[in-house]
């Protein structure tokens, strides 16, 4: 086997003068985490998600409250559950948990920290910061077929088109689930938002936020 067997042709590419926030939001759009940086047909050089993060981040840093990943949005029918990748780190355990109970829904932690799903996704950038951050998706406890199904259903993702030319859009998708996890991430940005300080991380946790941002009121 070789590259050729299992890279996705179609090239992304931005010019240098590029918007750092259309290159974000390209990123997201596309689940990707690099941009070829070209100018006509010259390719002049790589920009990765960390390389914007890291550069707003400092800038920002101060201000920014909290970070929110949704970037694995279920495309297989509501869930019984959430799954936060990042339990037990941060005071945003409470204000997802808070979300979840209005939707009668659970919460359980990632069932497999060993695969390091928190430090391969993009929030990480912002943790490095000091930012705390959440990433939470659909568990796999579906309200139809209970968890028999969304195992089945997510080893199936998993096997086939997980970080493979076939991970495209397909108009069978399922954006139940989709609709509950994007009212559950606004209800917790809506809590932060109308809050007078920032969310802390645990004392426990694996990363810190610079004193003087944990001084800082929110508004």
């Amino acid at each position: 086997m070789t590259v050729s067997d299992v890279m996705n042709a179609d090239v992304l590419t931005i010019t240098p003068e590029t918007p750092i926030e259309d290159a974000r939001t390209l990123m997201r759009q596309r689940k990707i985490h690099h941009l070829v940086v070209g100018r006509g047909a010259q390719p002049v050089g790589v920009v990765s998600a960390h390389d914007l993060s890291r550069r707003q981040s400092r800038r920002r840093q101060p201000k920014t409250v909290a970070d929110i990943n949704m970037d694995a949005l279920p495309i297989i029918g509501p869930t019984k559950d959430i799954a936060v990748i990042s339990w037990g780190q941060s005071d945003l355990d409470d204000a997802i948990k808070e979300a979840a109970a209005a939707e009668n829904r659970t919460i359980v932690p990632d069932e497999t920290p060993e695969k390091g799903f928190f430090f391969r996704s993009d929030q990480l950038n912002f943790a490095r910061l000091g930012v705390p951050v959440l990433y939470a998706r659909s568990g796999l406890d579906l309200v139809e077929g209970g968890e028999e199904a969304g195992r089945a259903a997510y080893a199936d993702y998993t096997a086939k088109r997980y970080h493979k030319p076939a991970d495209e859009y397909d108009p069978s998708w399922d954006f139940r689930g989709v609709i509950e996890d994007l009212n559950a991430f606004y209800a917790v940005g809506r809590k932060l938002a109308d809050e007078a300080t920032f969310p802390q991380w645990k004392s426990d946790a694996d990363f810190h936020r610079p004193d003087a941002a944990a001084q800082k009121p929110a508004k």
